[in-house]
Formats: C-alpha cells, sequence, structure tokens
C-alpha cells in the first residue's frame, strides 16, 4: 500500500522477536526439526504475503481478525483480574506503555495511513488497555490478606 516505514514497521519487528520467541521455546523444549519446521513455514508464509501477490481482501481480512483477537486476550486478563480481586504481578509500567502507545498508534494510523481497519484496531486496542489502566488503579491498594480470607470462605461453601 506504500505507507511509511513508521506504519508498519512496528509490526515488523513485532513478528520477528515472536518468531523468534517460538523458535527458541520449541528449540530448547528439545524439538529442534519442530523449531525449523516452524521457522522454514513462517518464513515462506511471510514471504507469500509480502511478495504482492495475495490479494489486497486477503490482507485486509486476516488485518481485521486482530480486532477479535485483541478483544479475546484483553478480556481474558480483565476477567482474570476480576475474579482475583487484584492484578497480580500485573506490570503497572508495561500497562501504561502499552495504553499511551496505543493511543499515539490511533493519531499517526489517521496521519500515515487512514486506514480504517488499522485505525479501528488501535481503537480497539486503546480501549481494551484503558480497562487494565482502570484495573491496576481499582486493586492498587488492595488488601491481599483480607482478599485471601474472602476466597477461603468461597471454597468452604
Amino acid at each position: 500500500m506504500k505507507f511509511p516505514f513508521s506504519a508498519w514497521g512496528e509490526g515488523t519487528f513485532l513478528a520477528v522477536q515472536t518468531a523468534i520467541i517460538a523458535v527458541l521455546v520449541l528449540h530448547f523444549g528439545g524439538s529442534s526439526l519442530k523449531a525449523v519446521s516452524f521457522l522454514s513455514f513462517y518464513i515462506g508464509l511471510v514471504s507469500a504475503l509480502v511478495s504482492g501477490y495475495t490479494p489486497k481482501d486477503v490482507l485486509w481480512s486476516m488485518q481485521a481478525v486482530n480486532v477479535p483477537i485483541i478483544v479475546m486476550a484483553k478480556a481474558i486478563q480483565v476477567i482474570t483480574n476480576y475474579k482475583n480481586g487484584s492484578t497480580g504481578q500485573l506490570s503497572a509500567v508495561t500497562c501504561m506503555l502499552l495504553f499511551g502507545g496505543s493511543i499515539a498508534r490511533i493519531f499517526t494510523s489517521i496521519q500515515e495511513t487512514g486506514d480504517f481497519i488499522i485505525i479501528l484496531t488501535y481503537c480497539v486496542s486503546t480501549v481494551a488497555n484503558a480497562a487494565l489502566v482502570l484495573q491496576l488503579f481499582w486493586y492498587w491498594n488492595v488488601d491481599k490478606s483480607s482478599k485471601n480470607k474472602n476466597k477461603k470462605k468461597k471454597k468452604r461453601t
């Protein structure tokens, strides 16, 4: 689509990092053959997708699939936090940076791409990250001993 590097570069680096982590997990899990197979498949798939032969409708659909994935992933965390009555060891700094970054990406996507689905993806991500940030503040000073007592009472009944 001839978007500037700043519009898609972040995704490229995240994809490379994710592939490296997956390969390392497979390799150190004792499956070096699976690691090599995964890496070969991944490189082949990405090469096919960026070659220019993949129809734009397919690429758009793949981008659109990110929206429900983001919602489900963050909803799992939000629900878990709610059930636990705490955010556990969730990093406040990371949550705040993800929230701030997703806000910034909305504006940069509007300015650099104007692509509706990319902007929607970052809007949904911002709302989901906002829910986690709100939970961080809500559960900030929760008394862990009273929370554990409530859990024990629930288990007995």
